[in-house]
């Protein structure tokens, strides 16, 4: 029998929010547009809508399932959604609740490179000490608070180790060809505790090298990183400079903005004449991928993890918990060919 599991609430009730050290940010990744997911949800709502901002169980959007993480990692007026152009209805209308952080609407996609330096480049402004944390937004994690104690853990050990990235690599339960993958290396990176080095990444690899990383006991590139804010952007202007130099023409603006001597619209208006034929670059392909030596990988340790990216594994995920979706299984018919 299935482990019956209620994704109705907030997995902490009562307990204290974000009792998170000085000086620690959280980036939320809220900018794709889930084409994958299209067919289910238009048949589902009747209409398209990114899926970071539906709710496929219980009472929560898969977004503000992401906020109630990183409220227990930074405080949230230090946590940032950076959403996509136009998203800004969906995003107000799968909140439960106020949102005491900031949203950066980007003009155009530009990549996960850019979703990522961009508000790391803003916190840089205020705070050149930050410890960062970036989490996707269109993740499953199960249990929530088991996954937010070793997410703390891991900005932990990216204030120790400043000049790595720390990810949390997920343990494959199968040869997936959909996600990328972290070959760890054999050493730990510290004694006690299962932090290890990266030796390559790959992306979306075929059947047989999905099925060879699989016996290997390699990990899933989940794209969650603890970092300090400095390593992120040095990284990131070591391997896309222009990026990084387009990015920090804005930063007189940022400051202004963020000491309230401006409106945030002129932030608006900066950002689309940077992102004005801004190259597409991808964060794990163009950054992870390029310097695997600057980054060290945790597997998460008794955590249910799946990308939502595609109708059946959201299917799959809640038949195996014994939850109840809240969309028609009639939905589901066709979604899964077509994504």
């Amino acid at each position: 029998m299935p482990t019956v599991v209620c994704l109705e609430s907030s997995p902490y009730g009562g307990l204290p929010v974000a009792p998170a050290g000085p000086s620690r940010w959280t980036v939320v990744l809220s900018g794709g547009e889930g084409r994958r997911m299209r067919p289910l949800i238009s048949r589902w709502l009747g209409v398209s809508r990114p899926k970071q901002y539906c709710t496929f169980s219980g009472t929560r959007s898969m977004l503000q399932h992401t906020l109630d993480r990183a409220a227990m990692i930074s405080e949230p007026e230090r946590t940032i959604v950076v959403i996509g152009s136009g998203h800004r209805g969906f995003f107000e209308s799968a909140l439960s609740g106020e949102f005491g952080g900031m949203v950066m609407e980007q003009p155009s996609d530009c990549g996960t490179a850019a979703g990522v330096l961009l508000p790391v480049n803003y916190i840089l402004q205020q705070d050149p000490d930050a410890t960062v944390v970036v989490l996707p937004s269109d993740h499953f994690v199960y249990p929530e608070s088991s996954f937010v104690d070793q997410l703390d853990e891991a900005a932990s050990m990216a204030e120790f180790w400043t000049r790595h990235l720390i990810l949390l690599g997920a343990v494959p339960d199968r040869p997936e060809t959909d996600y990328g993958w972290i070959e760890p290396s054999t050493r730990k990176r510290s004694p006690g505790r299962e932090l290890r080095g990266v030796l390559n990444f790959y992306e979306k690899p075929c059947k047989a090298e999905a099925e060879r990383f699989y016996r290997h006991q390699w990990l899933w590139n989940t794209m969650i990183v603890a970092a300090k804010a400095q390593a992120l952007w040095s990284l990131g202007g070591q391997l896309l400079g222009e990026l990084t130099a387009r990015l920090e023409s804005v930063s007189a603006v940022m400051r202004a903005v963020a000491q309230d001597r401006v409106d945030a619209s002129h932030l608006d208006v900066a950002l689309a004449h940077v992102y004005r034929d801004l190259p597409c670059s991808d964060f794990s392909r163009h950054i992870l991928q390029r310097a695997p030596e600057s980054s060290a990988v945790v597997p998460m340790a008794g955590i249910e993890w799946c990308d939502w990216g595609r109708p059946e594994r959201i299917s799959a995920t809640l038949a195996a918990l014994g939850a109840e979706p809240a969309f028609p299984m009639h939905a589901l018919e066709g979604a899964a060919s077509t994504a």
